[in-house]
């Protein structure tokens, strides 16, 4: 197994709180939401979380130093051999809505264009990738849309470009990291709050990941009952090449939020917290009484 470094500063002065915020909302959705078949809404409340983290705080940021996203539907070109990690939650999440949504032949289609994509990336590095261009078998090639935008991964929702030139520049030229103008703080609030379903996942003793999109949805279209399996603990997923090269860096982070948090380490960020969360001082009382109330 190759490491490879994460690209995304956990211990940043502003991501930590939001991390600790999207791991408390997360736990408390986890203890809401028991039944292994309602992970789906557990990932959706947390992704509707993000949003909402996202463009509070873009809203503080003075409009004249706040670029506009140049983002729009039809725009594909991140979506076209740019690989996507995602957790195990949002891989279940993201095969439940599927099976939700789609009929049985619409399905039929479906899982067999992921394996026909699985087949041509799974060995594939990043670098390849971007010089193969093979679409996300969720995009649809005609209008350029995503076919399942509204569970698509914590990773697809933080990406974002002001430059739609600069994003052609990097497709056509198969640039696989590209350093493109955009909102940070979208990205960084964003991804914090898939840090935060992470560490949740972890301290539940939970499979975490992240995996890369085609080959865990293979595997979760290919098996309903694994939600139940990842909600005992078991392991139901395995990585490939592009997802293996980051599984270590990944698991020592998350593993190393996961102690800050059993052990009171992350305690100094919580009034940060509280003040990005309007909610979070109510539900604080709520369970200090529910705890008085069962002592």
């Amino acid at each position: 197994m190759t490491e490879r470094e994460v690209a995304f500063d956990t211990n940043d002065a502003f991501v930590r709180p939001l991390v600790e915020g999207a791991t408390r909302i997360t736990l408390e959705l986890f203890d809401e939401h028991q039944a292994p078949e309602a992970i789906g809404e557990v990932v959706s409340n947390v992704h509707e979380f993000a949003g909402e983290m996202a463009r509070t705080l873009t809203e503080r940021v003075d409009e004249v130093r706040r670029l506009p996203l140049a983002c729009e539907a039809g725009c594909s070109y991140c979506c076209r051999g740019t690989p996507v990690l995602l957790s195990a939650p949002e891989a279940l999440a993201l095969a439940d809505h599927l099976r939700r949504t789609r009929t049985g032949d619409e399905l039929v289609v479906l899982r067999a264009r992921v394996a026909e994509t699985l087949e041509r990336v799974k060995d594939l590095d990043i670098d390849q990738r971007a010089e193969d261009k093979t679409p996300c078998p969720l995009l649809d090639l005609e209008t350029g849309a995503c076919t399942a935008y509204e569970a698509r991964p914590i990773a697809c929702r933080a990406y974002n470009s002001c430059d739609k030139a600069r994003c052609a520049e990097a497709f056509e030229g198969s640039i696989a990291s590209p350093v493109l103008p955009s909102n940070p703080i979208l990205f960084r609030a964003t991804h914090a709050t898939g840090f935060g379903l992470m560490v949740a996942s972890e301290l539940r003793g939970r499979e975490v990941g992240p995996y890369e999109l085609v080959n865990a949805l293979h595997t979760a279209l290919g098996d309903a009952s694994l939600v139940e399996a990842w909600h005992r603990g078991e392991a139901v997923f395995t990585h490939s090449k592009l997802s293996d090269e980051g599984a270590i860096a990944y698991r020592d982070r998350i593993q190393g939020i996961a102690r800050d948090f059993r052990d009171g380490r992350m305690r100094e960020t919580e009034k940060v917290a509280a003040k990005l969360d309007p909610d979070a001082r109510r539900r604080e009382r709520n369970r200090r009484k529910s705890q008085g109330k069962k002592r």
